[in-house]
Parts: structure tokens; sequence; C-alpha cells
């Protein structure tokens, strides 16, 4: 995922930094909505995506960074973020 994104890291802590900021972090947040079935759980996974989408949609723009993989990040964002707020059953 660092590669695809553009970040390398130059020492072993930006490895753990990568690993635990673009993986773990968003592995560990939904497993705790699949483990809690709660509402309000998938409520604040979808709001965090949806902000995401949205973040990374300005910061492209105003970056000047528009690439089919910035695109791409925003679709998947949004439409994950999408489907979290629908699953509120």
């Amino acid at each position: 995922m660092a590669g695809f994104v553009g970040l390398a890291p130059i020492e072993p802590l930006g490895m753990s930094e990568i690993r635990s900021t673009l993986g773990s972090f968003f592995l560990g947040l939904c497993v705790a909505c699949l483990w809690l079935q709660s509402p309000d759980a998938f409520t604040v996974l979808g709001v965090a995506s949806l902000t995401a989408a949205v973040v990374r949609f300005l910061s492209s723009w105003f970056d000047r960074s528009i690439s089919i993989k910035n695109w791409g990040g925003v679709a998947v964002e949004a439409l994950l973020g999408v489907l979290f707020l629908l699953n509120q059953n």
C-alpha cells in the first residue's frame, strides 16, 4: 500500500508507522464493527470514511495531485462510507 501511494520508509520506524497508520488502524476499526454489530460503530466508520474521501478530494485538488489513484481512493472511501452508513439494522 505504501508504495502504491508513493510513500517509502527510510528507517525501520518508518515501516512500523506505515503499517500501523495505513493498515492495522483501519483493520481494527472494521473488526470492531463486525464484533460489536452496533449501528453507532458503523456510523462512526461511515463518517470517517466519507471524511477521508472529502479530504482526499480537496487535498488532491489544492495540491494539484489529481490522478487516477487519487480518484480511485475517493471513490472507494466514499463507497465504503455510504455502505457503512446504510448498515443500520
